[in-house]
């Protein structure tokens, strides 16, 4: 864990209730309790790609890698709606991810997936690289977990031999805020990879930042930013 993390989880005694803690910027306040319920139903209209149009974007998230080279790039999950796709009706959300070296190459990371509307479970995901996934086995992110619950979303079979496995937590944030992570590790294809992405959630249950972290062979990378309005974006 970097020096970043370590101003965003300033606290001992994790998820007590009253507990105070300070937040990137260092202002302080109190923990949001473990057994607190928060509502995903608009995350997951998104996530899931139902809500055609709308997006999560944030355009700059900047950071560093362990060797503290600067890093920089965006991120965004944009909800494409109902599509037609290999014959069956589904909806389709995209997760673009763009990251940069200072001195680098910029490399772009597309997942697009389709969920099938009844059961929000993922039918195929595609990447710009060309592999493809189908699930093996997949649960749903619930409508309402509560700080401290976790679980799995799935593993996916990759048509390169590998193998994703999906996990998320729900942790407590600072004014009446939480933090869902969500953990995507890839195996079976040589150096295994990781991604955690870390939506700090404000009391709606819309995310306010993120912070992602990405780990290939000897590399770690981690980054965040702020999400953007549509509005704001386009003035």
């Amino acid at each position: 864990m970097g020096e970043e993390d370590d101003r965003k989880d300033r606290v001992s005694g994790m998820n007590q209730a009253g507990e105070s803690g300070e937040d990137a910027s260092g202002v302080s306040g109190e923990r949001t309790p473990e057994g607190t319920a928060v509502c995903m139903a608009l995350f997951k209209k998104i996530y899931h790609g139902i809500a055609a149009g709308d997006a999560f974007r944030f355009p700059v998230i900047t950071g560093c890698d362990q060797l503290g080279r600067a890093w920089s790039g965006s991120y965004a999950i944009i909800a494409d709606g109902p599509r037609l796709f290999e014959g069956r009706q589904l909806t389709r959300a995209r997760e673009v991810i763009t990251l940069k070296a200072t001195g680098g190459i910029a490399a772009i990371s597309i997942s697009t997936k389709y969920f099938d509307p009844e059961d929000s479970g993922v039918y195929k995901i595609l990447f710009n690289s060309g592999v493809s996934y189908l699930p093996i086995h997949q649960c749903s992110l619930p409508s309402s977990p509560r700080v401290g619950d976790s679980g799995t979303l799935g593993s996916f079979q990759g048509s390169d031999g590998t193998v994703v496995t999906v996990n998320w937590a729900l942790k407590g944030g600072l004014h009446g805020c939480s933090v869902l992570e969500v953990s995507s590790v890839v195996s079976g294809g040589g150096e295994p990879s990781c991604e955690i992405d870390s939506y700090r959630l404000d009391p709606t249950g819309i995310p306010a930042t993120i912070t992602l972290r990405a780990t290939s062979l000897d590399t770690t990378v981690t980054l965040s930013g702020d999400r953007v309005e549509e509005c704001e974006e386009g003035q």
